[in-house]
């Protein structure tokens, strides 16, 4: 079995704003997790708020990967310093992933914001 054969990457889009995921939007909307606000640059919010009702929809999207395929899953995740989103619900969905993946890989990724941006301006 070549690499090539063993090897498909899966993707869950996950943002609270949905501008950002139709930008990369590709026929996958069963693996995409929107909704209509933002957290507002707010890390509680997006962890108190949005983290404990996404949660669900988004750990069932990452079950339908999970579930097709043999091997253990791996997780490697992109997540912004700004904002409730980036910050605060991508640390509620690591805490979800640790204690649903016990033994599975989690490489995490920070973006740091624009220097311009919506949160300095």
């Amino acid at each position: 079995e070549t690499l090539r054969q063993s090897v498909i990457p899966r993707a869950v889009l996950i943002d609270m704003e949905p501008k950002v995921i139709n930008i990369v939007y590709i026929n996958n909307r069963h693996s995409t997790v929107v909704r209509q606000s933002g957290a507002g640059n707010n890390w509680a919010h997006g962890f108190y708020g949005f983290g404990t009702v996404v949660a669900k929809d988004i750990l069932e999207c990452t079950r339908t990967y999970a579930e097709n395929i043999a091997k253990r899953p791996n997780f490697l995740t992109f997540s912004s310093l700004a904002g409730g989103t980036g910050s605060g619900l991508s640390s509620k969905i690591l805490e979800h992933l640790r204690d649903n993946y016990p033994k599975s890989p989690i490489t995490t990724n920070t973006v740091f914001p624009y220097q311009i941006s919506e949160i300095n301006t």
